[in-house]
């Protein structure tokens, strides 16, 4: 009983860990924001971050930029 608290409390904090690694950096929908108001469209933004052109224009959709 003692090991699997002590195993639950270790899981928790490695988790805890590994999402402050994750929010590093701009997301995705910052991105997306920044090419777009340089004037870039849909194909150009999805190359520069690696995605396919239909989530970037999802994207554009939910952010009310097209």
């Amino acid at each position: 009983m003692v090991r699997r608290i002590r195993q639950a409390c270790g899981a928790s904090t490695a988790a805890k860990e590994n999402n402050q690694h994750r929010h590093h950096g701009t997301s995705k929908d910052d991105q997306i924001g920044n090419l777009f108001t340089r004037g870039l469209n849909g194909p150009e933004i999805s190359r520069l971050i690696g995605t396919d052109h239909s989530f970037v224009y999802r994207r554009l959709r939910a952010l009310k930029l097209i």
